[in-house]
């Protein structure tokens, strides 16, 4: 082989002679096998030898081009050899030219199968990013399906509550997050969601910090329009506006290290325009129904809302087997006084002692103008003796409040009807308001400025007094 190296290097090839090894593979260990194009083997190596130098060639992904120099005992074992790798067989001796044609056509072919390799790892990539923007449209067509779900979720109530619930419900499912808060201008108050095991101090403060951040973000003259992402990526605000009205802040934070990237800014932008116009929405329905169910004159509830809710206490008193009081309040003598102080003076006697009633109850109890100078009060879990303690209380502060005209005082007193249930003959709503009016009849009947109760011994009530008859 001395005279072949001297003639390729002759003919420009840079050339190295190997001492065959024990185990053939090992010349891997001191060859860097990445620089080496053509390998000419000696063919008196043993078969076994050169099938598993062949095989480790191509475990390391080598092209080089490989030629067995030597004589082979058979036509199968020379297939099966150029099956395995080896791109030519050279009977010894041979012609140094033809050598020189087997490795510059070698070479030429290895050229090729460099280009096609190329070809094929640009086809794996471009696969490769094909099947990711495959996963990527996937996951955006999934996120649009479940962001077009919120959405209509969020427009199918008039409840703020129930529109604050479905966005808690849904939001995880387009946008991952450990906390959410939402801020409602009008509300002027925070909810905080999560299903992380805080304490309630931390809670608190998240709580009083997006107050605050909203507060501060929907003061300022110009407000950002869009999405915020704050603190390296953990959080994320979201202004939530309608138009030019502001309506509060959704704030997202994450614990996790991964951030909230621009692909989730964009879906809270949408997500805040359904969410905007689903709580703006629920308010104005809820100052509609407010307005519907309120007393233009005293702002207590009108008779129609007091009726729903007189029902629902009565129904509530039934299943709890509890006690429930009403007191119908007529103002006395009023008639009067439209006459001699004109009738805008009525009204304004007629908020003040609304006022009085109000202030002068609990907070479980109900206010409403029954009807002209009519008030009512329902009273849960009250009984007679309990009433009767309330209704002194109020009777006494409309005798003792000065009402006036310009510099003149106006004397003002009220009799009033009280009714309870459970009793023998109070079997609906209807039949209380009926013993209460039944009370309310019997006190005007007998002088006024009295408190009777109906269906019981009549209790006559003077200056904190009570006497049954």
């Amino acid at each position: 082989m001395e005279g072949a190296i001297s003639f390729l290097r002759g003919q420009g090839f840079a050339v190295s002679s190997i001492a065959t090894p024990p185990k053939i593979e090992s010349i891997f260990k001191s060859v860097d096998i990445g620089k080496i194009d053509v390998i000419i083997l000696d063919g008196r190596l043993p078969s076994p030898d050169v099938f598993d130098f062949l095989k480790s060639l191509r475990s390391m992904h080598s092209t080089a081009c490989v030629i067995l120099a030597g004589m082979v005992s058979n036509v199968n074992k020379a297939a099966a050899l150029l099956r395995a790798g080896i791109f030519d067989i050279l009977k010894v001796p041979f012609p140094l030219r033809r050598l020189e044609r087997i490795i510059r056509q070698g070479l030429k072919n290895r050229q090729k199968l460099n280009h096609i390799l190329q070809l094929s790892d640009r086809l794996d990539s471009a696969y490769k990013l094909l099947e990711e923007d495959r996963d990527r449209l996937q996951k955006w067509s999934n996120d649009l399906q479940r962001l077009y779900t919120l959405n209509q979720t969020l427009s199918e109530s008039l409840n703020i509550d129930e529109v604050t619930q479905a966005l808690a419900a849904n939001l995880k499912k387009v946008v991952q997050h450990d906390i959410a808060c939402l801020f409602l201008k009008n509300e002027n108050r925070v909810r905080v969601y999560t299903d992380q095991r805080k304490s309630a101090a931390f809670l608190d403060r998240v709580s009083s910090e997006t107050l605050q951040t909203g507060q501060e973000l929907l003061e300022k003259g110009d407000p950002p329009s869009g999405p915020m992402v704050l603190k390296g990526g953990s959080e994320i605000l979201v202004p939530l506006r309608v138009a030019t009205e502001r309506v509060g802040l959704l704030r997202l934070i994450r614990f996790s290290k991964e951030t909230f990237d621009d692909l989730q800014s964009r879906a809270l932008a949408m997500i805040s325009l359904s969410l905007s116009l689903a709580i703006r929405n629920a308010e104005i329905h809820q100052e509609v129904q407010a307005l519907a169910s309120k007393d233009e004159l005293t702002s207590l509830l009108n008779r129609r809302a007091f009726l729903n809710v007189v029902d629902r206490e009565f129904r509530r008193a039934a299943r709890h087997e509890t006690s429930l009081t009403l007191i119908l309040i007529d103002i006395d003598h009023f008639k009067e006084i439209n006459d001699s102080y004109g009738h805008l003076v009525g009204d304004q006697v007629i908020r003040e002692i609304a006022q009085i009633i109000q202030k002068s109850v609990r907070d479980v109890d109900t206010v409403a103008r029954y009807g002209g100078d009519e008030l009512v009060v329902v009273l849960p879990k009250t009984n007679l003796e309990e009433a009767l303690i309330a209704a002194q209380r109020i009777r006494k502060k409309i005798r003792t409040f000065l009402f006036k005209d310009g510099g003149q005082s106006i004397p003002i007193t009220i009799s009033m009807g009280i009714a309870q249930c459970p009793a023998s003959l109070i079997k609906t709503p209807d039949d209380l308001f009926r013993s209460a009016d039944q009370a309310l009849y019997a006190a005007k009947k007998k002088g006024r400025n009295r408190i009777e109760f109906s269906r019981l011994p009549a209790v006559t009530v003077r200056e904190g007094e009570a006497v049954s008859k």
